[in-house]
């Protein structure tokens, strides 16, 4: 399995629209199966802050999800809501928890 974490840092005056962009992000990627597991969570003691937690069967399958046409025009439309945005790439190793 292959794990992506991403760390989002918004704009304070556009807080609320990268917060629907993201969760909107998640619905597509796991209604259209690009993603295992897709999480958005907000940072409860700073408002500007997210991560974003996705699950893939493998790093093929996260690379094809990021060169969809969907995933590209949500970057594109919420890049400048953003002040900053690191992605980090793990390996699974250990399943606890998943069914």
């Amino acid at each position: 399995m292959h794990v992506v974490v991403e760390f989002l840092e918004a704009a304070p005056a556009h807080v609320a629209t990268a917060r629907a962009a993201l969760l909107m992000l998640a619905r597509q990627a796991v209604e259209g199966r690009q993603c295992i597991q897709l999480d958005v969570a907000a940072d409860p003691l700073e408002p500007t802050g997210f991560l974003v937690y996705r699950l893939y069967a493998d790093e093929a399958a996260w690379r094809a999800h990021t060169e969809t046409a969907e995933h590209q025009a949500l970057l594109l439309t919420i890049a400048p809501w953003l002040v900053s945005r690191r992605v980090l790439a793990y390996e699974l190793i250990s399943e606890h928890g998943l069914a």
